[in-house]
């Protein structure tokens, strides 16, 4: 049996292998980001001078919740748009000149990033 933890696991590589496919033939790069403080936003897609952080939460939201490194991370830099990948919800939100759009893992592929 599968713990919550490893599932987490598993659905963020899985994720990491969804973008890394997507992004394989353009000009985008795909990167991690982590502070010295343990600070971390899982995915960051460098494309030209926007950089786009992507954070993957195993998980069915009710509502938006925004980790507190992906909020930091927002605030930091002012990316144009961030996405929390998730298991069900789909729904945007700003913060600050950000668009912070949630968006169900299966709507992936369709969306351009």
């Amino acid at each position: 049996m599968t713990s919550p933890s490893e599932m987490g696991f598993v659905f963020e590589n899985f994720v990491f292998l969804l973008l890394k496919t997507r992004l394989a033939h353009g000009l985008s790069s795909l990167h991690f980001w982590r502070t010295k403080d343990k600070a971390e936003v899982d995915f960051i897609v460098e494309r030209g001078k926007d950089i786009i952080p992507i954070e993957v939460k195993y998980k069915y939201l009710k509502k938006e919740e925004v980790p507190r490194s992906l909020r930091s991370f927002i605030e930091r830099y002012s990316p144009p748009e961030a996405y929390i990948i998730n298991l069900n919800l789909s729904t945007d939100l700003k913060i600050g000149d950000t668009k912070l759009v949630f968006i169900p893992y299966y709507d992936l592929l369709s969306r351009r990033l």
